[in-house]
């Protein structure tokens, strides 16, 4: 193939899927740079003309398949809340939300980080139904089997770095158990005893353990004995 004429090389690539054009880039710098410049050109064609800030230098094969991608039909149906609210710490703002987990009747409750609370919202509008002040950063929930609506939060006390976190007074990661449906109630609570360090997101076993992903330790945990 590489034999072929440029011209002829561009009409080919420009047909390509996107993994196909990811797995001929892969086989060798020639071709790496032969699907950027195909990629390039049918940005162009296409009005897309930043990569953005985010993006690597041979990235315009991720920007024309995103945008094909949501042209074949992908796309967002509704928003809740809205830019501008990114550092406030008002009631009822979404404010660095990191997680939702989806309970009944069209509601969700979503981890507020920015504004240290979990909110119980109405999917149809936003409405704030519920907000439970949490002492440190929530950055996962999940919702838990059983009767009533319990859900699990994985709590950050300190920064990555391990700087401490303005107003937050319990300097323990931890993952702590509420019941939403008795006004927020805070059940359980590890207080620290899984070693977290950093904890990013939490789900929940069949058995009803729960399982933490640990950040910084660069490792998942387990935690039992929370109802």
């Amino acid at each position: 193939m590489h034999a072929l004429p440029l011209e002829l090389l561009h009409h080919i690539v420009q047909h390509l899927s996107a993994r196909e054009m990811m797995q001929l880039a892969a086989t060798s710098r020639l071709f790496d740079d032969l699907t950027n410049a195909v990629a390039l050109r049918l940005c162009t064609l296409q009005g897309i003309t930043s990569r953005g800030l985010w993006c690597g230098k041979r990235s315009w094969r991720v920007q024309l398949h995103g945008r094909s991608f949501r042209k074949a039909g992908a796309r967002v149906h509704s928003q809740l809340g809205s830019a501008g609210t990114r550092n406030s710490r008002r009631p009822r703002a979404f404010s660095k939300p990191v997680s939702v987990a989806a309970l009944s009747g069209g509601r969700a409750v979503v981890c507020n980080m920015g504004s240290h609370c979990l909110s119980v919202v109405r999917l149809s509008d936003g409405a704030s139904l519920q907000e439970i002040s949490i002492d440190g950063r929530p950055s996962g929930v999940c919702c838990l089997p059983g009767e009533g609506e319990i859900v699990a939060v994985c709590v950050q006390a300190r920064a990555e770095t391990g700087a401490s976190i303005s107003g937050v007074v319990n300097q323990m990661d931890r993952v702590e158990v509420y019941a939403l449906d008795q006004g927020g109630q805070r059940l359980w609570s590890d207080e620290g005893r899984a070693g977290l360090s950093y904890p990013n997101g939490v789900a929940v076993r069949r058995a009803g353990q729960l399982v933490m992903a640990d950040w910084n330790n660069h490792r998942t945990c387990n935690a039992s004995n929370h109802r």
